[in-house]
């Protein structure tokens, strides 16, 4: 996942567009009323900003949220009640009956949020994020054990394809909506690879759950955490290729003790059964046997 993982999911708006009669100050107002239940970072880059006190009251209604799309709602806007929408250009379309000219132009490489009513698109924000310190050394260490990297995300091509490329990744999947992307890993699989998946919020946890191994990152959503094989204590990402490499640790030596064990019995047991072996010396081969066992799985103790 991108926003939340890859990237510290602190999202600020960067630029606003009005695109129609309401001031700048009215349009975040009507983001924030929409996005006020939400937890997500796009939410928050609304939610956190400081908007004067004395703003009317739209009384929101009818609300509704298009997980991966966006959220609606009717407001008393100017006088006015409407069906009011915020999310991707192409989730507000529906209710503003258009599509901005803006959200094609590859220069925007941010997260672009539209903003609109029944009398079309009324503001377009383009947020920011920055990757997290430690994304770009994890992603060449995880090159360096032989994986592929795949980025999979709901924001714009032109954002997620920025940053692929900062991080040399092997392929991305933009504009994803939730149900995309367990296709996406499902798509690997068949081809025969076994998938590592990592993510943070709620539209993650289908995918998570799909991926033969996941894990959740600090501060995601209960329920991502909840369904996660691993779940990251904290925001270093760098913790990713240390359990790769603790796992194939752990799988190698998972296979000696099998070998060990394998290859005592066939020589032990039938010496036993034969009366070669006294039931003392049996009874100490097999004690000494799971001692040595025991001392090579201790070995998975020693930092990676």
């Amino acid at each position: 996942d991108k926003t939340g993982t890859l990237t510290a999911g602190r999202l600020k708006i960067e630029k606003t567009v009005l695109t129609g009669s309401l001031s700048e100050t009215q349009a975040l107002h009507i983001a924030q009323v929409l996005e006020a239940q939400s937890e997500h970072p796009i939410a928050r880059a609304f939610n956190d900003l400081p908007l004067p006190q004395d703003l009317p009251d739209l009384a929101p209604q009818e609300r509704a949220n298009r997980v991966g799309h966006g959220v609606s709602a009717n407001l008393t806007v100017n006088g006015e009640r409407g069906l009011w929408a915020l999310g991707k250009p192409e989730f507000v379309g529906e209710t503003a009956g258009q599509r901005p000219s803006e959200t094609d132009d590859p220069a925007l490489q941010g997260t672009l949020i539209a903003l609109g009513s029944r009398h079309g698109f009324q503001a377009l924000f383009l947020l920011a994020d920055q990757s997290k310190d430690s994304v770009p050394q994890t992603a060449a260490e995880l090159r360096g054990l032989g994986l592929k990297l795949h980025i999979l995300s709901g924001d714009r091509q032109a954002a997620v394809a920025a940053l692929a490329d900062s991080l040399h990744a092997d392929a991305f999947c933009a504009e994803a909506a939730p149900e995309d992307k367990p296709a996406y890993v499902k798509t690997l699989q068949r081809q025969g690879g076994v998938v590592l998946m990592v993510g943070d919020g709620i539209n993650d946890a289908p995918v998570l759950a799909a991926a033969d191994v996941s894990a959740a990152v600090a501060g995601g959503a209960d329920v991502t955490r909840a369904g996660a094989d691993i779940v990251l204590l904290n925001d270093d990402m760098s913790v990713i290729p240390t359990a790769v490499r603790q796992a194939r640790r752990t799988a190698a030596v998972i296979r000696q003790n099998l070998w060990w064990a394998s290859v005592y019995n066939l020589i032990a047991v039938p010496l036993a059964a034969a009366g070669f072996v006294t039931p003392w010396l049996a009874a100490l081969g097999m004690s000494l046997s799971s001692l040595l066992v025991l001392a090579n799985a201790l070995r998975l103790r020693k930092a990676v």
